[in-house]
């Protein structure tokens, strides 16, 4: 048995070499993308990855680590969360590990959340890789999120077509007829003019600060993960509207999206959506993955599929003692927000 706990700024290629030999393992817990998010998404956090091994197998755990910054009562405490989108541990090496292999790489994390002064943590599973199942005999309790609306590839494009709901398919034909047209583009002008719109939008929905990304970080998603990041921009002479999609050759994610208000009427974003899809099949993905989202985004999405997955979170505490105490010198109403103190007051 042996714990190793890499350092993401210091041993990525430590880190890659572990993801490699996880069967189906997705970007999301892909040491690159982890360092990017370390760069531009978690600024204020340490990046790891968590390996429990034995023999040939092994279990993979990456997350942030953050400081909890409450006031001047409250130092040297820490909480942990997953990559954003999706996170968790995944099992490589060998055959599917048992539940005293999984129970013990649980003491390991419990022992080792304690002794950093970590009180709690929050994980987004990932439906695709449904690695839900290696939480059967840890410590802690699924949360069953919501639905996500995901694409079978493995269809033809006629099959894929006629799977979108009519309101759809009458909205792409309607993009189609007023000039919309949609490509991939690698052009960093067209990056930049997207970023635009982006950025133009979460200003107007006064967006929460996880869902703005800098331009240099649009910059750096571009050069960095240049292979697993591709960007479908509409058209109407100028670009007006964008979806960035991240995949690994099998999964495709819908990664952020937005389309100037000028041009809804265009229904620019229905024929985005569903370019996208056909984008990840001719890379040869097997499945695309829309996510949720609340009410009315979901609402959108889940008519360009009649797939489902169910989407996991697992809130824990380490340390109940501290976290109360923590929670109570926030004083916050959570109202069911966890971790209870990362609520503003």
């Amino acid at each position: 048995m042996s714990v190793n706990l890499i350092a993401i700024e210091n041993d990525l290629d430590e880190g890659m070499s572990y993801y490699c030999r996880i069967p189906g393992a997705g970007i999301y817990h892909r040491p690159d993308y982890l360092s990017y998010l370390q760069k531009h998404y978690y600024r204020d956090s340490t990046g790891h990855i968590l390996i429990y091994e034995e023999g040939d197998m092994f279990i993979y755990y990456p997350f942030f680590k953050r400081p909890v910054i409450v006031n001047d009562n409250v130092s040297d405490y820490y909480d942990i969360t997953s990559s954003w989108y999706y996170g968790g541990v995944l099992a490589g090496g060998g055959s599917s590990p048992d539940d005293r292999f999984i129970f013990a790489f649980d003491d390991v994390l419990q022992e080792m959340c304690l002794a950093e002064h970590i009180v709690a943590g929050f994980d987004r599973l990932d439906p695709n890789l449904e690695n839900h199942h290696l939480y059967r005999n840890m410590n802690c309790e699924l949360m069953e999120n919501r639905q996500t609306v995901y694409v079978d590839l493995e269809q033809d494009e006629s099959e894929l077509w006629k799977g979108l709901h009519e309101s759809r398919r009458r909205n792409i034909r309607k993009a189609q007829d007023r000039g919309v047209a949609v490509e991939t583009t690698e052009d960093e002008g067209d990056w930049m003019q997207f970023w635009e719109i982006y950025n133009s939008e979460m200003l107007r929905k006064d967006s929460v600060d996880r869902l703005r990304f800098t331009k240099e970080s649009f910059l750096d998603l571009r050069k960095d993960l240049s292979a697993g990041a591709k960007l479908l921009v509409a058209r109407n002479s100028n670009v007006i509207g964008g979806f960035l999609m991240l995949h690994d050759g099998r999964i495709g994610h819908h990664f952020l999206s937005a389309s100037m208000p000028e041009y809804w009427e265009h229904k620019v974003n229905d024929i985005l959506f569903y370019s996208a899809v056909l984008s990840a099949k001719n890379l040869g993905c097997g499945t695309f993955d829309f996510q949720g989202g609340r009410h009315g985004v979901y609402e959108f999405k889940r008519k360009f599929s009649n797939e489902r997955k169910t989407f996991y979170t697992i809130p824990r505490v380490y340390d109940s003692k501290q976290y109360d105490l923590i929670v109570n010198e926030a004083g916050n109403d959570a109202n069911g927000y966890f971790p209870a103190y990362r609520v503003e007051g």
